[in-house]
């Protein structure tokens, strides 16, 4: 199996997307260019964020369409604030196949499997997820006032927007808004972290991902990561001999 991963940040996603993809599919060797990618290997390109990433996806598709080794193709995009999720996803899906179509990259790659995924709201989104952070007794105030606004250890993290009340503190997207949430959690944690984009930490360890899939699978929450956790698992899996695909 090979992996070619579009993602849009340049930063926290390729270190967050390189341990996940470790934990998830062990084994893969990352390479540093898409003419590198053979089977055992996979490849991490940043989009550059929005709006720069939609040019590099139609790269993308050319990358993908003159190496036929790649077999499976992962776009993973924010949804930020644009519209509602399911709305975005299919924004995104009509100009992945329109950079697809305009690259002739099932021509050159006709094997390709591709796969689309949003990140609602963003990336620390899903970093909120996990539900059994060991906190210190005493919260700060101001972790104290997000979790009386929302308690992203009980509800779905994805459901939560930008307050109605404001402070000097407080960002004016509800992306922002989780960004916040997140270091101001991490910094309440036991032993004390800190959370930032260029060094997410905690988030990239296996026990960290471990509890991510968990709280998916227990309470049905972050139906977008669910989707990231349910490509991974498909890439991973072998495909079908002749024989059982004739089953059905």
């Amino acid at each position: 199996m090979s992996l070619y991963l579009f993602h849009e940040g340049e930063v926290t996603e390729k270190l967050v997307y390189r341990a996940w993809i470790q934990h998830a599919l062990p084994g893969l060797r990352e390479v540093e260019s898409a003419p590198e990618i053979t089977r055992g290997t996979f490849f991490l390109f940043a989009g550059g964020g929005f709006p720069a990433y939609e040019p590099a996806l139609d790269n993308c598709a050319r990358d993908v369409r003159d190496n036929p080794a790649i077999e499976h193709l992962l776009v993973c995009i924010d949804t930020d604030d644009r519209p509602p999720a399911d709305v975005r996803r299919a924004q995104v899906e009509a100009r992945v196949e329109q950079a697809i179509t305009s690259a002739g990259m099932r021509e050159g790659n006709p094997s390709v499997q591709v796969h689309v995924v949003v990140q609602h709201w963003c990336i620390e989104t899903w970093f909120l997820g996990h539900a059994k952070l060991s906190l210190r007794a005493t919260h700060t105030p101001r972790l104290q006032k997000l979790m009386a606004h929302f308690d992203v250890r009980a509800y779905d993290p994805e459901a939560m927007r930008l307050p109605a009340w404001t402070d000097r503190d407080t960002a004016r997207t509800t992306h922002g808004f989780h960004q916040q949430y997140l270091s101001e959690l991490f910094q309440n944690v036991v032993p004390r972290t800190r959370y930032a984009k260029s060094k997410p930490g905690i988030v990239l360890s296996r026990d960290y991902y471990d509890a991510l899939v968990e709280r998916v699978a227990v309470t049905g929450h972050l139906p977008s990561l669910a989707h990231l956790f349910e490509t991974l698992r498909r890439v991973g899996s072998p495909p079908p001999r002749a024989s059982e695909a004739m089953d059905g």
